[in-house]
């Protein structure tokens, strides 16, 4: 079956291109039919593993939303293909820029007809950035297990626990070297050749891998805001990464990676030149860490305090050691999502069209949205007073931040903002 399977659903899979939409027709039993207009592409994923290689084969995925239901998959397009849905994708962006540009504009966007390289990775960035993400203990673990795995299947573990005799200590740091050598290697052979580019149409362009590349393209249409982050080890070592949020960013942290860890001042500009970034708008960039560094170790210490203090009240009951774990466990889950809250800060300057999302705990995120990505905005209040601000927005899933720390003034400015956005309605009340 595994054998027949590709056969199968090449044999039942048909695909037409027209000049406004993609039609996927799989099925031979159940028949099913997908249809996806080229403007509502929002993300191009293009896939090649090192099977497909030799077959000049790629995987395609064209996304508009976080839902799977919204995506169309190409299993295995060929290179011709692979340029007739890119070229149909470009064709349309290029309509809809000539379409809504005024002269002065399309002179400025036929000027902009050049790939426009962003950023490559050098070897000790993707170095460093294995260690800083914690990949390399990820990724090396697993490797690590399923090498041990296979030893004891085929009993050679024994041979070599025979060869060479070591302490368990010693085979305990053996084990941790080897995690540690393969995780880093393995990152740095997935994430090699890494590339940001810029389109002539806007699009913005990630490219990444050896002997399996991954090229993904997201349409600026597609893209809301852009996601600053720096844990504790990056906030010393004065690096930031920078992320993109799409309409498709459901949940997944390393699919709209632009850059790895970066000194601050190098993200300030490539916000500034590459993205287009308000200056007025703080970035938490602008803070050297120390502070930062701070708050996080102050954190980490009240989240430790109530597990000890939590811990020290049961024992003092007289629960077994599980149900004083439990409990020390408890408290750290009850106190983690509030300490995020109360670490938490939205600013809405009134003469941007930036809204800024920054949260300083463990690690500090700072999300920069655009203010028409915003849909519902509330503000919970005590006796007239305000306590807490409620911002939801759509980014592959509903979202929703929420800040104790923010300006009255702005949100009432943003709030406007959003009525004045809104259509009139369509349907009036009956006299």
């Amino acid at each position: 079956m595994l054998a027949l399977e590709p056969a199968w659903r090449w044999a039942f899979t048909r695909i037409t291109l027209t000049p406004t939409h993609l039609i996927v027709r799989t099925g031979a039993v159940h028949r099913r039919e997908q249809t996806l207009a080229w403007t509502d592409v929002g993300t191009v994923d293009s896939r090649q593993p090192w099977a497909f290689v030799p077959w000049r084969l790629r995987a395609m995925t064209l996304s508009q939303a976080g839902d799977e239901r919204t995506k169309v998959s190409l299993w295995a397009a060929d290179d011709a293909l692979h340029h007739d849905v890119t070229a149909s994708i470009h064709r349309t962006v290029h309509a809809a820029q000539r379409a809504v540009s005024d002269g002065h504009t399309e002179a400025v966007g036929d000027a902009k007809t050049e790939d426009l390289l962003l950023y490559r990775a050098r070897i000790g960035q993707l170095l460093l950035a294995s260690v800083v993400y914690g990949q390399f203990a990820l990724i090396g673990g697993g490797a690590a297990m399923a090498f041990s795995e296979w030893l004891q299947t085929f009993s050679v573990d024994k041979v070599i626990a025979g060869w060479i005799r070591l302490t368990p200590a010693a085979w305990a740091f053996v084990l941790i070297g080897v995690i540690g050598t393969l995780g880093v290697l393995l990152t740095v052979f997935r994430y090699a050749n890494f590339e940001v580019r810029r389109a002539g149409d806007g699009r913005l362009v990630i490219s990444y891998g050896l002997l399996s590349t991954h090229v993904r393209s997201v349409s600026p249409q597609a893209t809301i805001g852009v996601v600053l982050q720096r844990n504790i080890v990056e906030t010393a070592l004065g690096r930031v990464r920078l992320s993109l949020l799409t309409t498709d960013s459901a949940a997944q942290a390393g699919t709209n990676l632009v850059l790895p860890s970066l000194p601050r001042r190098s993200v300030e500009r490539l916000l500034h030149e590459a993205f287009g970034e308000d200056p007025s708008t703080p970035l938490l960039t602008a803070d050297r860490g120390f502070r930062a560094v701070g708050t996080g170790v102050a954190v980490l210490a009240s989240i430790s305090a109530a597990a000890v203090l939590a811990g020290w009240t049961t024992s003092g009951w007289g629960w077994s050691p599980a149900l004083i774990l439990a409990a020390g466990g408890f408290a750290i889950a009850l106190v983690w999502p509030a300490s995020r809250v109360l670490c938490s800060r939205l600013h809405a300057n009134p003469e941007s069209d930036r809204v800024a999302l920054l949260i300083s705990h463990l690690v500090q995120r700072q999300t920069i949205l655009s203010a028409g990505a915003v849909h519902v905005i509330a503000t919970t209040r005590f006796l007239s007073h305000p306590l807490l601000v409620c911002l939801s927005y759509y980014a592959g899933m509903p979202r929703t931040f929420r800040a104790p720390l923010f300006s009255v003034r702005e949100v009432d400015a943003l709030s406007t903002r959003m009525v004045r956005g809104v259509p009139p309605p369509r349907t009036r009340r009956r006299p």
